[in-house]
């Protein structure tokens, strides 16, 4: 029965060691997927802020953008503005010729007419 005994015993402790390593690799396994979730955690944060800063980036960009548009309308505003006060004044200017003109035309008419009639 001794023979029995050992081999049982024997069996025993060769469980005992199994379920270590069992438990063992059990841990492992669990600490690994811990350490990758911690990690794919953290990328995922990561990649979170990197996005977070994209859009803060694009936000500003469209602010920029809206910005230059706004300065360029008022810039086409202020130099259509000044084309227009430049119209007027050339045409200002060429009606008032045009006046001295039909004037002088008027006087040489008169001359002219008495002149002719003289």
């Amino acid at each position: 029965g001794s023979k029995a005994t050992k081999a049982v015993a024997d069996l025993e402790s060769r469980v005992i060691v199994v379920n270590q390593k069992v438990d063992e690799v059990d841990a492992g396994w669990k600490t690994g997927l811990d350490t990758t979730v911690r990690e794919l955690t953290a990328t995922l944060k990561k990649s979170e802020r990197a996005l977070e800063k994209s859009n803060a980036l694009i936000a500003e960009l469209q602010q920029r953008i809206a910005g230059v548009r706004d300065e360029a309308k008022e810039e086409v505003t202020a130099h259509s503005r000044k084309l227009e006060d430049q119209t007027k004044t050339t045409r200002s200017a060429l009606e008032k010729d045009l006046m001295h003109v039909n004037q002088k035309l008027t006087g040489l008419r008169g001359e002219y007419e008495g002149f002719v009639v003289k």
